[in-house]
Parts: C-alpha cells; structure tokens; sequence
C-alpha cells in the first residue's frame, strides 16, 4: 500500500519565496513544524492508502478527468492561517489569479475519484500552499498575527500549472518523502 495524493507543483520562485517567509517566522520565534521547501505543493485530494496496482486506473481516470483543462498560471500572494488567526493551526501563502481555475481542476480530480470509490472532502477546496503547522495554538498568536497582517498582500509570485502529479509518501524519521508516480498534462 503507497500513501498516496494528487497534487500541482509551484515554480521555484515561488518555493524561494516561501522560503524567506519561512526564515522571518523563525526568526520571530514562531513555534512550528515548517515544511521543508522540497516537499510544497498545492494538495488536490489525499487518497490515502492505495494498492499499486490500483495506480494506473486512478492515472487512466485522471488523465481523463484533466486532460480537457487547458494550462494556467497562478499568482500566490497573501499569507494567512487555517482555521483562524485566532486559532491558527497551519500557516499557509494564498491564492490569487488562477483560484477559480485550481477550484475548478481539483472539482474534476476529486469527481473522478469518487468514481473510483475514493471519498471527497468533507470542507471546500481552498487552494493555498502550506508553510507550517503550529504546534501550540495559544503561544504564539500575537507574533503570528501580526505577521499575518504585514503579510496580507506578500507577493510570493507565479507559477503556471501544466500538469497534475500523483504522488506516494513515505513516512520517514525526519518527515514525508515525496515520489512522483504519475504526471498527467493539462492539455485543453
């Protein structure tokens, strides 16, 4: 069984950048698991754990379900915290141009997932990429809010999404590493 999810890759501008965000939330002492710059991506659906030979129908049916779609660049700008800045539990950099499309595509790849018996999720998409996840809610809620609102317009630039990639995770003592198993072009 391979942990297995679907998701969009960001350009290396946009990795750097969040790179420096993540710099200036240590340096404010901000308590957190960041995650490393190898391992950002925009998540479309998590499927869990999936056979292998289970993966070239979810490819077949991916391939179907974003094929149609034609390429596009995103603008990520903006930086926030799930589920609140009052009860901040992941600090991530948000999306500007290109949210409807990502709406739009992670709407195909979750439908054809459900064909397959892959469950949804329960919340809306909202597409964001993920810097961090605190580890203590109440500890550093001031720092953290008011990094937010510096932040609320951070240019953290542009990346075009041309493919969707299947990833596998593998648990590993120092975190997840990521292998790409399938890639499918957006080509519409």
């Amino acid at each position: 069984m391979l942990r297995t999810f679907i998701a969009v890759d960001v350009s290396p501008e946009v990795l750097n950048r969040a790179s420096r965000l993540i710099d200036h939330c240590r340096q404010l002492g901000i308590d957190a698991r960041w995650v490393p710059v190898e391992n950002m991506h925009i998540t479309l659906q998590f499927l869990g754990n999936v056979r292998e030979n289970e993966l070239p129908l979810i490819c077949r049916s991916l391939e179907k379900a974003v094929r149609p779609f034609p390429a596009f660049d995103v603008v990520c700008r903006g930086v926030g915290a799930f589920p609140s800045i009052e009860r901040p539990r992941v600090i991530w950099i948000g999306v500007d141009e290109g949210r409807e499309e990502l709406i739009a595509l992670q709407g195909a790849v979750e439908q054809a997932m459900k064909e397959l018996g892959f469950r949804g999720e329960a919340r809306r998409f909202e597409p964001h990429l993920t810097i961090g996840r605190i580890r203590s809610e109440t500890a550093d809620a001031p720092e953290l809010a008011a990094f937010v609102e510096q932040n609320e317009a951070y240019d953290a630039s542009v990346f075009d999404v041309s493919e969707v990639t299947v990833y596998s995770s593998h648990l590993k003592r120092n975190g997840p590493k990521y292998e790409a198993i399938g890639r499918i072009a957006l080509e519409g």
